[in-house]
C-alpha cells in the first residue's frame, strides 16, 4: 500500500514521471481524435515519409511539380479530409474515418504524388514515421501504416523528452511545461517534420546542462553524442543553427588542451554550417514550387536594392507579430483553423510564467554566462526564422513577413525560457511570501485541464454540427 502512494505520488510530483503519464495519456488521445490528415500539412510529411520508407530519399520534379509516384491508395485514404482544412462548417465522423481503414495499399497502382512543401526536410527527421510505414512490405492498409506512423511518431517525442527531462539538472518543469503545451502535443502525435526536431531540441539543451553541472572532461562519447544533436538539429532547419553553437562555449577545462578544444569547436562550427549548406543546395531547385508563387531569387533582387525598407519590414513584423505568435505558440490547432479559448491559452501560459519564476535550488548553480548567450542564441534564432521567412514567402511589395507560424519557435523555447529563469533567480530572489503563492498553485492539475479543454475543442471542431 505504502508503494502504491508513493508511486502515485511520484506520478503527480516527479516532473519525468507527470511528464510520461501525461503524455502517453493525452498523446495516444490526439492519435486517434485528431482526423487524419488534420495537422498543418500532414498530406504531404505523409507523402514524404513514405517515400523515404521505400528508401527514395530526394524527390523527383515532373513538369515542374515536386514529389514521386506513390501507391494510389495513398491519395486514396487522404481524400475524404482534404475538404476540411480552413472549412470550420466542414465536419467529419467516425464512419467516414472508419470507411478508410478497408482500402488495401495495392503497391503496383501508382500515380505521381505532389510534396513540394515537405521535399526540402533531410529524410533523418521523418525517422520514426519511415519506420512505421516500413511495414508496408507486410501488405498493410495504408490507413492502418497512417496511425501506426502517428503513434510511432509519439513514442519517440515522448521517449526523447522523458529523457531530456531526467537529464537536465535543473529546470525540469519548465521543460515539462513547454513539450506539454497543446500546440506541442498536437505536432508530437502527427507525421510532422517538427516531432523530431522538437525533441532532439529539448535533448541539446538539456545535454548542455548537464554536461555543464557534471564539470568533467568531455568523453569521445560525450563528443560524439554533442556532434550527432547538433548536426541533426542544423540540419532540420537553418533556422536553428544558432542554437548548436552554445556547446561551443563549453570552458577549456573540458578538454585536454588548447590544441583539442580548439578543434572541437572549429569541427563544431564547420560540420554545423557546412552539411545545412550541402543539403540546400541540393533541395534548393524545390523551393520556388513551395509558397504561393514566391520566388526567393526575386526577393533578394529587391533587398538588395532596398536593404532599409527590407529590414524594416522584417523588424516590423517581429514586433507587431508578438501577441499573435504567442497565441500560435500555445495552440491554434489543426491547420491553424481551431483556436483554443483565451482562458485555456491564459491557463497554460500562467503555468509556464510561474516554473520560471519559482525557486530552483539546483538552478543556483547553472553557469550564468552560458545560460545567457543561450538566451542571446535563441534569440538570434528567432529572428533569423523572420529573415528566412521574408525571402522564401514574402513577395517584394508585401508590408510584413508572411508565413510564420508559431509553433517554429518551439524548439527555442527551452533556449529562451531556461535562461530567463536562471537570469530571474539570479538578480532578484523570490520574496518568501511570492514564492509561497507560486507553490500553492495547482501547476499539475492546470496543465491536464488545459489538455482536457483542448480536446474538447478538438471533438468540437471535428466532429459536432451546429
Amino acid at each position: 500500500m505504502q508503494r502504491a502512494k508513493i508511486s502515485l505520488l511520484s506520478l503527480l510530483v516527479q516532473p519525468v514521471y507527470f511528464f510520461i503519464t501525461t503524455s502517453v495519456a493525452f498523446g495516444l488521445i490526439n492519435c486517434f481524435l485528431i482526423p487524419p490528415f488534420q495537422t498543418p500539412d500532414e498530406f504531404q510529411h505523409f507523402y514524404r515519409a513514405y517515400s523515404i520508407s521505400e528508401f527514395n530519399y530526394i524527390a523527383d520534379m515532373n513538369n515542374n511539380a515536386v514529389g514521386t509516384n506513390l501507391p494510389s491508395s495513398l491519395n486514396s485514404i487522404s481524400a475524404p479530409f482534404k475538404k476540411i482544412p480552413f472549412k470550420q462548417n466542414i465536419k467529419t465522423s467516425p464512419v467516414e474515418i472508419f470507411s478508410i481503414l478497408s482500402i488495401p495499399l495495392d503497391t503496383s497502382s501508382r500515380e505521381w504524388t505532389s510534396f513540394p512543401g515537405s521535399s526540402i526536410y533531410i529524410p533523418i527527421v521523418y525517422l520514426p514515421q519511415a519506420t512505421a510505414l516500413s511495414l508496408h512490405r507486410l501488405d498493410i492498409n495504408p490507413a492502418y501504416l497512417f496511425y501506426l506512423g502517428r503513434i510511432f511518431a509519439l513514442l519517440f517525442w515522448i521517449a526523447t523528452i522523458a529523457f531530456a527531462t531526467y537529464l537536465i539538472p535543473h529546470s525540469k518543469w519548465i521543460l515539462v511545461t513547454l513539450a506539454l503545451s497543446p500546440m506541442s502535443l498536437s505536432q508530437a502525435a502527427s507525421f510532422s517534420a517538427d516531432v523530431t526536431t522538437n525533441s532532439i531540441s529539448f535533448l541539446a539543451i538539456s545535454f548542455f546542462f548537464y554536461l555543464m553541472n557534471r564539470k568533467e572532461r568531455l568523453s569521445v562519447a560525450d563528443i560524439v553524442i554533442i556532434y550527432v544533436i547538433t548536426i541533426f538539429v542544423s540540419l532540420s532547419k537553418i533556422a536553428y543553427v544558432p542554437l548548436v553553437f552554445i556547446f561551443a562555449l563549453f570552458p577549456r577545462t573540458f578538454f585536454r588542451n588548447r590544441i583539442s578544444h580548439l578543434l572541437f569547436v572549429i569541427v563544431l562550427i564547420t560540420a554545423n554550417i557546412v552539411l545545412p549548406f550541402l543539403w540546400t543546395t541540393i533541395t534548393n531547385r524545390f523551393t520556388p514550387f513551395i509558397p504561393f508563387g514566391v520566388d526567393p531569387q526575386t526577393t533578394l533582387r529587391y533587398a538588395l536594392e532596398h536593404p532599409a525598407r527590407s529590414a524594416y519590414i522584417v523588424i516590423k513584423s517581429i514586433i507587431i507579430d508578438i501577441p499573435h505568435q504567442v497565441s500560435l505558440y500555445v495552440g491554434k490547432l489543426g491547420w491553424l483553423d481551431t483556436p483554443l479559448s483565451l482562458a485555456t491559452k491564459t491557463t497554460w501560459l500562467a503555468c509556464l510564467c510561474c516554473h520560471v519564476l519559482s525557486s530552483d535550488p539546483q538552478r543556483d548553480h547553472a553557469p550564468r554566462l552560458q545560460s545567457y548567450s543561450a538566451f542571446l542564441l535563441g534569440l538570434i534564432s528567432y529572428i533569423l526564422i523572420y529573415v528566412i521567412l521574408f525571402f522564401a514567402c514574402t513577395k517584394p511589395g508585401w508590408s510584413v513577413v508572411f508565413g510564420v507560424q508559431g509553433r517554429y519557435f518551439i524548439p527555442i523555447g527551452p533556449f529562451v525560457f531556461i535562461s530567463l529563469a536562471i537570469l530571474i533567480q539570479s538578480t532578484n530572489r523570490s520574496h518568501s511570501l511570492f514564492q509561497k503563492v507560486l507553490n500553492i498553485f495547482p501547476y499539475r492539475l492546470a496543465i491536464i485541464l488545459v489538455l482536457c479543454h483542448t480536446l474538447l475543442t478538438i471533438t468540437s471542431r471535428y466532429y459536432i454540427h451546429g
